[in-house]
């Protein structure tokens, strides 16, 4: 897919791609779903994981469910989808690369600061 296609796609999705987000946009929500990533779990165990009001974590599966993030397996359990999954193993990689991108730049930074102290300590002795 090219750059502009890519741009048209986003631009088309964006109503859709703003459920997405605003659905994994608050810790209890990211934290149910990450608790789904390794089994389906029921109502209660997830109320016990997140430490959630019934009500709360109604409205929480509502919403990721609405996002077609996590599904209702059976009834009272719920599980996460394959986009579920998909969106989480992406924003962890996004933020691996951040981080990864970001201690190359500062390594890249101390070998600038090192070669130029270098260069003027030499130049000093001339």
């Amino acid at each position: 897919m090219t750059s502009d296609e890519t741009v048209e796609h986003l631009k088309r999705l964006q109503g859709e791609l703003l459920t997405i987000i605003k659905a994994v946009d608050n810790s209890s929500r990211l934290k149910t779903l990450i608790s789904l990533m390794s089994t389906p779990r029921a109502f209660q165990n997830i109320k016990e994981i997140t430490g959630l009001e019934k009500s709360t974590l109604s409205i929480h599966l509502n919403t990721l469910i609405k996002a077609s993030l996590v599904e209702k397996y059976q009834h009272g359990v719920y599980r996460i989808t394959e986009t579920g999954l998909e969106l989480l193993e992406s924003l962890l990689n996004v933020y691996l690369n951040q981080v990864k991108r970001e201690a190359n730049a500062q390594q890249a930074s101390m070998k600038r600061e090192m070669t130029e102290t270098f260069l003027h300590r030499g130049r000093r002795k001339l």
